[in-house]
């Protein structure tokens, strides 16, 4: 039997919670809401930080364990890339202009 893994995300809401929207289509794969984003290791999707929408707004988002999972950048303000790597948990903090806006707990689980 092939073990399937997933990366959960679920956002703290302290200061008031982050929302995120789904850019890429994964569909069926990918489940992104405000607080949750559910996909298999080895995929990416593609995030927008809905809170940082001003043009002047500038936002980052990064983990505390990259072995566990990972963000990379775009090149459109406030998207993202966010991928899973192994098993574990880590927290994805994420700022605007600098300012740290809330935190996304990132748990790689096997099922």
């Amino acid at each position: 039997m092939r073990a399937c893994f997933f990366l959960l995300f679920a956002s703290v809401t302290g200061c008031g919670g982050i929302d995120l929207e789904q850019l890429s289509d994964e569909a069926d794969r990918v489940t992104v809401e405000d607080e949750l984003i559910e996909m298999p290791v080895g995929l990416a999707v593609a995030v927008r930080v809905v809170d940082a929408d001003a043009e002047d707004d500038t936002s980052r988002m990064t983990s505390t364990d990259k072995t566990v999972a990972d963000v990379g950048p775009t090149t459109v303000a406030h998207q993202f890339i966010v991928y899973g790597v192994s098993a574990g948990e880590t927290t994805l903090e994420v700022y605007i202009n600098d300012e740290m806006k809330g935190e996304v707990e990132a748990v790689v689980v096997k099922y």
